[in-house]
C-alpha cells in the first residue's frame, strides 16, 4: 500500500512539471493577446488612465522585474543586469565625446544605411577622432539588420567582432544600433551578436526585454527612405493652428494590412468590429505575401478579404489623405512590435492610439508618451472609439500640438532621431541632468546646453507654470549695451553714439565697447561720459560677443557705431525683448525670397510687406544664442562661423533663432509707419517678384551692393543646408515705437 502511494505521489510529481514546464513554453512563446494577466498589468503606468478602465492599479505594486532575454551572449549576472552604474565606465566622459572605432573585416561588409548613421555621427558637434580618449564609441559593425532573410542582413557578423583592433567589448562603453531581430514567422527580439556591456539602440524591443537604465527605445524607420538632415517634415497641419476635432473628417482611422495569421493577427483581425459609416473608418486588406489566397481558412474569408481590398484601393481612401483628416490614428503592432506607423501618424499631427501591450516606445526613458498618445490594451480593442470618444476637444487640440513638436523636434529625421540617442546617453552621465519637463517642453533638450547654466532661468526659453520649483521670477534678467566698432567705422563716430546715450533703462547695468579693429582703440573712451561705467573688448570675432558682457546679464543690446541709436530706441528694444526673450528684437528687417528660376532661395534687402530677419545692429537678443550656435554644430561649421561678415552672422542667428522658436523675429518701427493688425508666422516666404534680384544689367553705383547681396544668398544657402531645411518665418506685424 505504501508503495502504490510513494508511486501516485511521483506520477503527481512528474504531472505538474509537465504542466509548469508548459506553461512556461507559453510564456515565452506566447501572441500579444495570450500574455499573462501578470505582463499587461506591467504597463498600466504607461496607458493613459481613460484607456485602463476595468484595470487595478494596486496590481503594479506586486509585478516584478524581468531580465533581459533578446541577447543570447548576456550569460554572466552583470551584463544581464547593467545599468550605466554598473556597466559604464565615466572617466572619459566630461565633456560628453563620441568616436568611432574599426573593424578590418567590416571595411567590406557595410550596408548604404549603416553608412548613412556613421556619416551623421561623423558630422556631430561632439565627434573626435580618437576612440581612446572617447566617452562612447560606435564601431563600424553594421548591426542594423539581423533578419537573414534581408537583402541588408550581413553574414558572418561574428568575424567583425572577432577582428575589432585592439578593442576588448568588456571594457569600453559601446554602442550598437539595431532595427530589425529575428525573421519570419517567430521574429524573436533576440540578437545573434555579443551586446555584453554595451548600450543596445534597438527597435520593437519588448519591456521584458530592455535593460533598464542602459538600452534605449530606438524608433522604427525606413532608413533607405527617411531623411537625413533636420528636414521640415511636411504636415499639413505643423505651421499653423491644429485642426479641430471637430473639423476633421474621421475621428478614428487605420488603413493598414490585416494579418490573417501569425503575429499581431489577433489583434488586426479585430479591427473590422471597430468601423463604422460614421467617423471611424478601419481599412485592412490580406494582400500579404504571394500566397495570401492560399493561407485563408474558408470561403467566408476570402469573399469577406476581397470586399475589404476593393474598398481599401478606393482614391478618397488614399493613406497619407487619411492621416491629415483624421483626429485619432490607430498605430497596432506590426509582424514586429513596432511599426513605421507611428512616426507617420504623428508627422501627419494625428493623435496615435498604440496597441502594443508589451512595446517599449522610442526614447520613452525622457519623452512622457502619455502626453500626446492613448496606448490601449490590445484585448480591449473593440472599445477603442469610445476610449478615445472621452477625450476633450481643449486636451485633443493639446494632443495635436504635442505630438507634432515631439515629432519636429526628436523624430523628423534620422539626424534628430541620432542627435536624440546620443543626447540621451550623455545626460546618464551629466553632472547637471536635464529634468524631464525639458524634453517635453518647446524647445526641447537638443536645445539646452547646460555647460551654459545649471539655472534654468538663465536661458530664454520659458518655464511652464507648475514647475515654481525650477522658476526664479523674482529674478529680474539684466541687460548689457554693446556698442560695436566694425571694421568700417570711423572711431569718432563711436564716441558720438556712446555719447548720445544719456538715459538707459535701469535694468541695463553696463555698457561695453567691443571693437573688432585694435586693442588700441581703448584708449579713446576715457573722454565719454555716460550714465554706465563703460568696460572695454576686444574680440576676433562677433560670435563670440556673449563673452564680452558680464557673466551676470543675460540679454545684449547691441548697438552699431554708425547706426545713431537713440536712448528712446533703446529702451523700446529693452522693453519688447523682455516681453519676447526667445526672439531677436530690431528695428532694420531684411527678407529671404523664393525664385522659381533658381528653385532656390534669394536675399534681398529692399522695402516688402513682409521681413523674416532683422539685422543684429540694433537690436536685442539673449546672448545664449552665441553659445548654442558655437555648440551645436561640427567643428568645421564653427570655423567658417568664427570667421563670417557681419552681415553673414546676422543671417545665421536669425536663421537659427528660427529653427529654434519656429517663430519670425520682432520688427520694431518708428511712429510714422502704419501698424499692422495681425502676425502670420509661415514657414515658407513669399515667392519673389520681377524686380527682386533681377537680373537687368548693373549699373557700376550698383555693382558693390549686387556682391553684397550676391554673398548674403551664398551665406544664407550655406546655413539652411548645414539644417536641411530654411528655418526663416515670414511676418508682417510691425510694432510701433
Amino acid at each position: 500500500m505504501k508503495t502504490l502511494k510513494r508511486y501516485v505521489l511521483l506520477a503527481a510529481a512528474m504531472i505538474c512539471f509537465l504542466i509548469l514546464s508548459n506553461k512556461l513554453h507559453q510564456w515565452n512563446a506566447a501572441p500579444a493577446d495570450e500574455v499573462c494577466e501578470s505582463v499587461i498589468d506591467r504597463q498600466i503606468p504607461r496607458i493613459r488612465p481613460i484607456a485602463i478602465a476595468g484595470f487595478k492599479a494596486e496590481k503594479v505594486a506586486k509585478t516584478k522585474d524581468f531580465t533581459p532575454t533578446y541577447n543570447h551572449f548576456t550569460t554572466d549576472d552583470i551584463s544581464r543586469n547593467c545599468t550605466v552604474s554598473s556597466c559604464f565606465n565615466p572617466a572619459n566622459c566630461q565633456p560628453f565625446t563620441v568616436s568611432s572605432g574599426h573593424s578590418s573585416y567590416a571595411k567590406h561588409h557595410t550596408t548604404p544605411n549603416f553608412e548613412k548613421i556613421m556619416r551623421i555621427i561623423s558630422k556631430l558637434p561632439y565627434y573626435i577622432q580618437y576612440p581612446e580618449k572617447a566617452c562612447v564609441t560606435i564601431f563600424d559593425i553594421d548591426t542594423l539588420d539581423r533578419d537573414f532573410l534581408s537583402e541588408n542582413f550581413i553574414r558572418n557578423l561574428g568575424a567583425e567582432f572577432s577582428v575589432i583592433d585592439g578593442w576588448p567589448l568588456s571594457e569600453i562603453n559601446s554602442l550598437f544600433f539595431n532595427v530589425f531581430s529575428g525573421t519570419y514567422p517567430a521574429y524573436s527580439e533576440k540578437v545573434d551578436f555579443p551586446v555584453i556591456r554595451a548600450i543596445l539602440a534597438k527597435s520593437s524591443a519588448s519591456f521584458r526585454g530592455v535593460r533598464r537604465g542602459l538600452d534605449i527605445g530606438f524608433p522604427l524607420v525606413n532608413i533607405n527612405q527617411y531623411p537625413e538632415r533636420l528636414a521640415m517634415f511636411n504636415s499639413s497641419r505643423s505651421s499653423s493652428f491644429l485642426t479641430l476635432t471637430s473639423r476633421d473628417r474621421h475621428l478614428l482611422t487605420f488603413k493598414g494590412k490585416r494579418y490573417v495569421h501569425g503575429g499581431g493577427s489577433a489583434t488586426r483581425d479585430k479591427l473590422h468590429a471597430v468601423s463604422n459609416s460614421h467617423d471611424v473608418t478601419m481599412l485592412t486588406t490580406c494582400e500579404h505575401g504571394k500566397d495570401w489566397r492560399a493561407r485563408l481558412r474558408d470561403d467566408v474569408t476570402l469573399r469577406r478579404c476581397e470586399g475589404d481590398i476593393r474598398t481599401y484601393h478606393l482614391p478618397q481612401n488614399e493613406y497619407w489623405g487619411l492621416l491629415n483628416q483624421s483626429t485619432f490614428c490607430l498605430v497596432p503592432r506590426g509582424r514586429r512590435l513596432d511599426s513605421y506607423r507611428l512616426l507617420e501618424v504623428m508627422r501627419a499631427g494625428c493623435i496615435p492610439v498604440i496597441l502594443a501591450n508589451q512595446g517599449e516606445l522610442p526614447f520613452s526613458e525622457v519623452i512622457d508618451w502619455r502626453l500626446f498618445s492613448v496606448l490601449v490594451d490590445e484585448r480591449t480593442t473593440t472599445q477603442v472609439s469610445s476610449i478615445v470618444r472621452a477625450i476633450s476637444v481643449e486636451h485633443v487640440n493639446f494632443m495635436k500640438s504635442q505630438a507634432v513638436f515631439i515629432f519636429s523636434t526628436y523624430f523628423s529625421s534620422l539626424e534628430a532621431i541620432i542627435r536624440t540617442t546620443l543626447k540621451l546617453v550623455a545626460e546618464r552621465v551629466a553632472i547637471n541632468r536635464l529634468p524631464r519637463w525639458v524634453w517635453n517642453t518647446a524647445p526641447g533638450a537638443l536645445y539646452y546646453d547646460m555647460a551654459h547654466s545649471t539655472d534654468f532661468s538663465r536661458f530664454p526659453f520659458s518655464i511652464p507654470s507648475d514647475l515654481a520649483s525650477y522658476s526664479k521670477e523674482k529674478v529680474r534678467k539684466k541687460h548689457s549695451l554693446i556698442v560695436v566698432r566694425n571694421a568700417w567705422e570711423e572711431m569718432e563716430s563711436c564716441l558720438d553714439t556712446l555719447g548720445s546715450l544719456t538715459s538707459l533703462p535701469s535694468r541695463v547695468s553696463e555698457i561695453v565697447f567691443v571693437s573688432i579693429v585694435s586693442p588700441s582703440d581703448r584708449q579713446f573712451l576715457a573722454s565719454v561720459k555716460s550714465p554706465r561705467p563703460i568696460r572695454f573688448a576686444h574680440l576676433a570675432s562677433l560670435l563670440l560677443l556673449d563673452k564680452a558682457v558680464s557673466s551676470d546679464n543675460d540679454v545684449i543690446i547691441r548697438v552699431d557705431c554708425s547706426s545713431h541709436v537713440s536712448s528712446h530706441q533703446v529702451k523700446a528694444l529693452w522693453k519688447y525683448q523682455t516681453s519676447h526673450p526667445d526672439r531677436i528684437v530690431g528695428f532694420n528687417e531684411r527678407v529671404h525670397v523664393w525664385s522659381d528660376r533658381e528653385k532656390n532661395y534669394l536675399y534681398s534687402s529692399r522695402q516688402h510687406e513682409t521681413f523674416s530677419i532683422v539685422q543684429l545692429s540694433n537690436s536685442a537678443h539673449h546672448k545664449y544664442y552665441y553659445h548654442l550656435a558655437r555648440s551645436m554644430f561640427s567643428s568645421d561649421v564653427k570655423e567658417k562661423m568664427l570667421n563670417m561678415t557681419s552681415t553673414c552672422l546676422d543671417i545665421v542667428m536669425n536663421m537659427l533663432v528660427s529653427h529654434v522658436t519656429s517663430q519670425p523675429p520682432i520688427l520694431l518701427a518708428s511712429s510714422d509707419e502704419p501698424m499692422k493688425s495681425q502676425e502670420t508666422a509661415q514657414p515658407y516666404p513669399i515667392k519673389s517678384q520681377e524686380n527682386i534680384n533681377s537680373d537687368q544689367p548693373i549699373r557700376s553705383r550698383e555693382t558693390r551692393h549686387f556682391h553684397s547681396i550676391e554673398k548674403s544668398t551664398e551665406c544664407m544657402r550655406w546655413f539652411a543646408n548645414e539644417l536641411g531645411y530654411m528655418p526663416l518665418r515670414t511676418s508682417r506685424l510691425k510694432h510701433q515705437i
